[in-house]
């Protein structure tokens, strides 16, 4: 769809003299002027127009060389990689003497001009997430090592504890504009996916969770990510049709393919058809062992999205039932976290405190889940003295006993 749009805007860039101007000044390294016209010309999409595009990719790169080569040494140096004596002298002066990371302001409005179509370049798109964790971090070490005052690094006068902060604005601006709508039209790359958590996951779960929320309401007005969005939801539904325990393998990595390139639409479109059949949780859950870091964050997002969603009881008519929805939702967190542990719970447990201050406790029944399946400590109501005398009995009466019993896993 993509291909056919440029080849008939092809003819555009030949005939306007205002996006050949545009063309000249990134020709030239002008990005003062090319600013201005991408600004005004920002209705029309410019970077669009392949010519526009990879002038302005390649003013990035040039922006990132002298940073990306300072973060290739360190990998090197970290990948203990054999030197011969002079090198490895040359590397110890240079890591004695490393100054800290300093990335031009101009390089993040080039970021935001690139918008999602930094997709067509997904080397560059890498480069510019390490460059981009390896600022932050060293905003980070300047303030770790400092005492607050200003600084003077690489003639430029700096306070540690200001430039931390613009580094943070700078690097979830670049992440919302640039780095998470790209992601969106490349087609199953973990990798990328990998170097924007590693970026990501160096920010608050606050943040994070608000780069989400901001994430699709961006490119509303983009209609290739809106095709490609749709896209995504219709496949995922397609596959969840078909998933089963025999082609659990294959189905699941097909899953994970989509949640690679649309991890809010895959995994949202996930959680509505689990919120409505409960028997698909197991399945969904073996299949989830493919996903990356950042699908699982964004998979706790949409729960929480799911949790706070107004229009929907939590309770049946009757007021002392938990909905099927809720059930399901909580039981299929509970299995989820059981087998993979290393999920974040930091943003749920919040959702529950906040509740609980508010004097909600309904939602409760996801931490009782997570007690139940990752502790194995069963929660029982309800219990004549039978039921109570056979629970000082063995493994086997405690099982019978209880209608919901849980034998221990050997």
């Amino acid at each position: 769809m993509e291909n056919q749009a440029v080849m008939e805007s092809s003819s555009e860039i030949e005939n306007s003299q205002t996006l050949g101007l545009l063309t000249g000044f990134l020709h030239v390294d002008d990005w003062y002027h090319a600013n201005i016209l991408f600004e005004r010309l920002s209705p029309l999409t410019p970077v669009a127009h392949p010519q526009i595009c990879s002038g302005l990719f390649r003013l990035i790169e040039k922006s990132i060389s002298s940073a990306y080569d300072i973060v290739r040494e360190t990998q090197f140096q970290n990948c203990g990689f054999s030197m011969n004596p002079h090198e490895a002298v040359e590397a110890a002066d240079s890591s004695a003497t490393r100054l800290p990371i300093l990335l031009p302001k101009e390089l993040f409005e080039m970021l935001s001009c690139a918008g999602p179509y930094m997709y067509r370049n997904t080397l560059l798109l890498q480069k510019v997430c390490r460059v981009l964790k390896a600022y932050y971090l060293s905003a980070v070490e300047l303030v770790s090592k400092g005492d607050g005052t200003s600084r003077g690094v690489a003639g430029v006068n700096i306070v540690p504890r200001v430039h931390l902060k613009e580094a943070r604005l700078r690097i979830e601006e670049a992440l919302g504009s640039c780095l998470l709508p790209s992601l969106q039209l490349i087609p199953a790359n973990p990798a990328v996916g990998q170097e924007i958590w590693e970026v990501m996951s160096l920010l608050p779960y606050e943040v994070r969770y608000r780069l989400y929320g901001e994430w699709e309401k961006d490119d509303e007005r983009i209609p290739m990510v809106l095709a490609a969005r749709q896209t995504a939801k219709l496949d995922t539904r397609r596959i969840l049709k078909r998933l089963a325990k025999e082609n659990l393998k294959q189905l699941g990595r097909m899953v994970a393919k989509l949640a690679h390139a649309n991890p809010l639409t895959v995994l949202r479109t996930i959680i509505h058809q689990i919120e409505a059949y409960r028997d698909m949780i197991t399945p969904v859950v073996d299949a989830f062992k493919y996903l990356t870091q950042l699908e699982y964050d964004v998979l706790e997002y949409v729960v929480i999205e799911r949790l706070v969603q107004s229009g929907r009881e939590k309770l049946k008519d009757d007021g002392l039932n938990l909905s099927d929805w809720l059930q399901s939702l909580a039981s299929f967190w509970g299995h989820l976290c059981k087998k993979y542990p290393s999920m974040e719970l930091r943003g749920l447990f919040q959702y529950l405190v906040n509740q609980l201050k508010r004097g909600h406790g309904i939602e409760l029944i996801l931490l009782q889940e997570l007690m139940q399946q990752m502790a194995n400590v069963q929660y029982t109501e309800n219990m004549t003295e039978e039921q109570l005398e056979a629970m000082a009995g063995g493994e086997t009466l405690r099982h019978l006993a209880t209608s919901f019993g849980v034998s221990r896993n050997n």
